[in-house]
């Protein structure tokens, strides 16, 4: 059921008006900038995408703190 309801999202997002100047294409989309979009949506799951987002913004915060120790 989640998969199915994934691939709709993804289709819909695809198939969007290409008229549309100001709303980028779904190729044109990072991985983070999709799964930022996912984690917003109200579908089971979203809270954890968004969890995982955060939690790798924290570690790469703090692999940039690490390294800049001297």
């Amino acid at each position: 059921m989640r998969t199915t309801v994934m691939l709709l999202v993804i289709l819909a997002a695809a198939c969007g008006s290409a008229e549309s100047g100001d709303a980028p294409q779904a190729a044109e989309l990072s991985r983070r900038q999709k799964d930022s979009l996912l984690a917003k949506m109200p579908v089971r799951g979203a809270g954890a995408v968004g969890k995982a987002l955060n939690a790798l913004e924290a570690s790469e915060r703090r692999a940039v703190a690490h390294d800049t120790i001297s």
